[in-house]
């Protein structure tokens, strides 16, 4: 089996966008697939290629439960990423468990309720003021001199989380919570149009698990990604220009 399993500490520790997809491209053969395809809100990356097969041939797990769009193959269900204990990435060679799958398995555990009550808040600020540069070389020129330019648009994501977890009843009966705000903006710029997306959307994570005795165990898993976005759109009749400088 080809399978990469990153845990919460070691998520944490990666420079990467905090997505179910950014982490999983970090998996031995595992590329970004076509940006037309894929998620389509504010809070969503785009789908992964695995083991080199289409976009649309992975599954997606959480806790165990498929929560592929199985009508297209190329959208999932996601939880509150501060609400994951544990990503694992199958890339080839997997059980039969994993199936309806011809390329690789997205498989997500989430935090859970243990015999210590914990809680914690966090807030994450990704300003658009602070992205890169673009940097070209003079159009025409053999000069070699490279350009700076800020490329028009950008996001500007803030989220806050606050979760907490613990026992209901000692060694049998555990719960754990988030809730997640968020305020994200993206402005884009075409040749004669303007678009802004705003999302609002919160989103929560429940998880309660219940040890009945040595041999059963019930556990129920319940989240909301829904996502209302908000678009507005301008036109112009002046093209935009790249500026220069």
């Amino acid at each position: 089996e080809s399978s990469m399993v990153l845990n919460e500490a070691a998520i944490d520790r990666i420079p990467v966008a905090r997505d179910v997809t950014a982490v999983a491209l970090l998996a031995p053969g595992a590329t970004r697939g076509d940006s037309r395809i894929g998620q389509t809100t504010l809070r969503a990356g785009n789908v992964p290629s695995l083991g080199g097969a289409s976009p649309a041939e992975n599954v997606y797990y959480i806790n165990g439960f498929n929560v592929t769009n199985m009508l297209n193959g190329v959208a999932f269900n996601q939880v509150p990423f501060e609400g994951i204990a544990q990503q694992q990435v199958k890339t080839g060679g997997y059980g039969p468990e994993y199936g309806r799958s011809l390329g690789g398995v997205l498989s997500i555990t989430t935090k859970r309720g243990t015999n210590e009550w914990k809680g914690g808040a966090n807030v994450i600020w990704e300003p658009e003021s602070l992205r890169g540069k673009s940097i070209y070389t003079e159009a025409g020129k053999t000069t070699g001199k490279w350009l700076v330019a800020e490329r028009p648009g950008g996001t500007d994501d803030l989220k806050a989380n606050v979760w907490a977890g613990g026992p209901l009843v000692k060694d049998k009966l555990f719960i754990f919570g988030l809730v997640q705000g968020a305020d994200i903006e993206a402005k884009s710029y075409g040749v004669s149009t303007q678009t802004v997306t705003k999302s609002t959307s919160p989103r929560f994570l429940v998880k309660a698990d219940w040890n009945i005795n040595d041999s059963n165990t019930l556990e129920l898993t319940a989240f909301d990604d829904e996502s209302k976005d908000k678009v507005r759109t301008w036109g112009s009749t002046v093209p935009y220009q790249t500026p220069r400088g």
